[in-house]
């Protein structure tokens, strides 16, 4: 039976996924709708900003759940100094140290931006703009420090980074592009949407062959319907294929279909599924990376 401390470990991971990729897809779809979709730069803005502010929170709540459950502590007793300070030189601390310093760095930047919005403007300044993705990239780093990928080759390292970095700003792109489906403008709507598709093909090759690669290392020449974690891995690449399926009927189907708002209301409702799928395929991954390990792992 599973432990309290292993839920929440659960629960804060599954959350620190939807985090990144708010954060990352948020700033992402700043830079791509921030000319022709000027009427959602706040609201983008303010996406990021919780965003950062949830991952900072969900950060210290997967750290403290590590502490809890090494201790095998109760609430009360899981408060303790000296194992954080352990395992803050592990692996643990160290994703908790990326983890903190770049969604608190985000967070600080967007609310001094939001609180003096006529002196400091993050969005139209080459600094702002290359502080906020270095923070967010930094973040992603953070992955490459915990997990299946510690003690292997720095490549695997860098495959990973790329396939979290790419699928967050996916991810984290689609609740930008629905509210863009509920704009007043048809025209700014479809070129945004059509923009977004050619802008996107390249990274989703590259989430492609990244995720093929971990995949292939990860299970090590074993059977993938021998082991827990091959049949896991099988369900989740199976609904990838299924979302990489809907997102191309996107970019040749429904986006150049757009001419009236019945149209872009089935389009909205069509992103809505995909952001659905991608939450599933987040708690698969979320499940896989607390409670099963590779093979030999």
């Amino acid at each position: 039976m599973l432990s309290s401390w292993e839920v929440l470990q659960f629960i804060s991971r599954w959350g620190l996924y939807l985090s990144i990729s708010g954060t990352v897809g948020g700033i992402g779809s700043m830079l791509l709708l921030r000319q022709c979709a000027t009427e959602l730069t706040t609201k983008i803005e303010r996406y990021v900003w919780l965003s950062s502010a949830a991952g900072f929170v969900l950060n210290l709540l997967y750290f403290w759940a590590f502490i809890g459950g090494a201790l095998d502590a109760s609430f009360q007793q899981s408060f303790d100094s000296e194992m954080a300070t352990f395992l803050l030189s592990t692996p643990v601390g160290s994703f908790f140290k990326y983890g903190a310093l770049g969604y608190g760095g985000i967070f600080i930047l967007l609310s001094l931006s939001r609180t003096y919005p006529t002196s400091i403007s993050l969005w139209r300044s080459y600094l702002g703009i290359i502080s906020l993705v270095f923070l967010s990239v930094w973040i992603v780093l953070g992955f490459a420090q915990i997990g299946h990928s510690v003690s292997q080759h720095w490549l695997i390292s860098l495959t990973l980074v790329l396939h979290i970095l790419v699928a967050s700003w996916w991810v984290g792109s689609l609740l930008p592009l629905i509210w863009l489906c509920k704009g007043e403008s048809m025209v700014n709507t479809k070129s945004a949407l059509d923009q977004f598709g050619k802008v996107a093909a390249a990274p989703v090759i590259l989430l492609l062959v990244c995720g093929t690669l971990m995949a292939i290392i990860y299970m090590q020449g074993n059977s993938w319907f021998r082991f827990e974690y091959g049949q896991f891995l099988l369900v989740k690449v199976t609904i990838v294929l299924m979302l990489l399926l809907l997102a191309f009927h996107h970019k040749i189907h429904r986006v150049p279909a757009i001419k009236n708002l019945s149209t872009l209301v089935k389009m909205r409702i069509s992103i809505y599924v995909e952001l659905a799928v991608c939450l599933i395929i987040f708690l698969l991954t979320a499940y896989l990376s607390t409670f099963i390990g590779p093979p030999g792992h």
